[in-house]
């Protein structure tokens, strides 16, 4: 470890923030957690919300000290070979593969002593795969773009997952890396919450712009909704999600169920986890850890999901959570919690002790510090700051000044030796 702080460098799509997904939420911590031990810059290849990147910009950099993240060059999409030809880091930090494949020849050539570590997110192939089985459809390109991303992996010095399950899934393909393969998972808010439940009301989180979540939504209202309906007909299902990207969604179908509320954006996810009944996350397809469940069991609130949704969850079903995968078993699941306070309350509990034990600040930290082990020293350059045609000439009078000392020590050693 070099004697002053190391430098890292954080490449996002756009600039993340915690407004929006679980999965923002953990870059941005992973990035304060590296910055309390390095000085960290991030930047943005583009920038799909500009509306609001401002205060993402200003939350990132607002803490000042140890934790504070530098984002240089104002939320503006950078030019990524422009970058890498400036200032020396030991560590750059891809997010998602996609972006790892970009730059990564760009490291190679600019940023010969770095080390790039690529942030997996999730197995994308692996939602991919999931997806076309669930679906009945397949991408005729997805055996391409999975041989992409695995080429990516096996070619970055560093590769991040969120589960040991996708871990192990990497580590079985020929020729997958072995080493320096860090499992960072979700980091859930461990905040307390003052839970006063309404009886009957479930609740939903997640953006329905993602393919896996609108999937999921419209199977629990058709297939499940109906059947918790019939026992308790007074039942009302609540949906909450961002939509930053304005992406186009179609809700009609949704509005229209009985008893179903489509909420939108809520600033405050700490009202909605205080006060419904339970939490659904009814998703039949994707990859990764669900933020979604983590951190509503990390708020205490008792989860029913999928065999898919607990992938990757150190948690009992039956105790930590309920997991059904058929329509009449989660309609029961979720009928079982509303029916009975003690039964929600003691799986809310243990859940929430299950994550925290998992996904905890204090319990990921050493992980994410342990990116910035047995970094080499980058060697300082100072040609990228000097402007136009100050570069050569200050190189050429250096050499010309080495080239004087070096002469000068051969005449003292023949004058030694005369």
């Amino acid at each position: 470890m070099p004697d002053r702080a190391p430098r890292v460098l954080v490449i996002t799509g756009m600039i993340p923030g915690t407004d929006s997904s679980a999965g923002e939420r953990r870059l941005v911590r992973m990035a304060a957690m590296l910055a309390e031990r390095a000085t960290v810059d991030l930047v943005a290849t583009g920038t799909a919300r500009p509306t609001d990147e401002s205060a993402r910009i200003d939350a990132l950099q607002a803490t000042g000290g140890a934790g504070a993240v530098r984002v240089p060059y104002g939320g503006r999409p950078v030019h990524l070979a422009r970058l890498l030809r400036g200032p020396r880091y030991e560590l750059i930090l891809a997010e998602g593969w996609e972006i790892a494949e970009q730059v990564l020849p760009l490291v190679r050539r600019h940023q010969t002593e770095a080390a790039l570590a690529v942030d997996t997110v999730d197995l994308h192939f692996l939602r991919n795969a999931r997806a076309a089985t669930v679906l009945g459809v397949s991408h005729p390109g997805h055996e391409r773009t999975m041989a992409r991303e695995l080429r990516t992996y096996h070619a970055a010095d560093i590769r991040i997952f969120v589960s040991d399950v996708e871990r192990e899934l990497y580590g079985s393909f020929p020729d997958s890396r072995a080493d320096h393969n860090p499992v960072i998972p979700i980091i859930v808010d461990e905040t307390s919450v003052a839970r006063t439940p309404r009886r009957g009301e479930v609740a939903f989180v997640g953006g329905l712009w993602h393919a896996p979540n609108m999937d999921g939504v419209l199977w629990f209202c058709s297939d499940v909704w109906p059947r918790v309906r019939e026992c308790l007909p007074d039942a009302q299902l609540r949906l909450f999600g961002s939509n930053a990207w304005s992406v186009p969604i179609d809700t009609t179908r949704l509005a229209a169920c009985l008893g179903v509320a489509v909420e939108g954006y809520v600033a405050d996810l700490g009202a909605v986890y205080a006060g419904t009944g339970a939490v659904v996350a009814p998703v039949r397809f994707g990859a990764g850890m669900k933020g979604k469940v983590c951190e509503a069991m990390a708020a205490g609130v008792p989860v029913v999901t999928t065999s898919v949704g607990v992938e990757g969850i150190r948690a009992l079903p039956g105790r930590d959570l309920l997991v059904a995968d058929d329509p009449a078993a989660f309609a029961h699941a979720v009928v079982s919690l509303l029916g009975n306070d003690d039964l929600a309350a003691s799986v809310g509990a243990a859940g929430s002790a299950a994550i925290r034990a998992q996904c905890g600040a204090d319990v990921v930290r050493p992980a994410v510090h342990g990116l910035l082990r047995g970094l080499r020293p980058a060697r300082r350059s100072m040609t990228p700051a000097l402007r136009g045609g100050e570069a050569p000439r200050r190189a050429a009078a250096a050499w010309w000044r080495l080239g004087r000392r070096l002469h000068a020590r051969y005449q003292r050693a023949q004058s030694q030796r005369g």
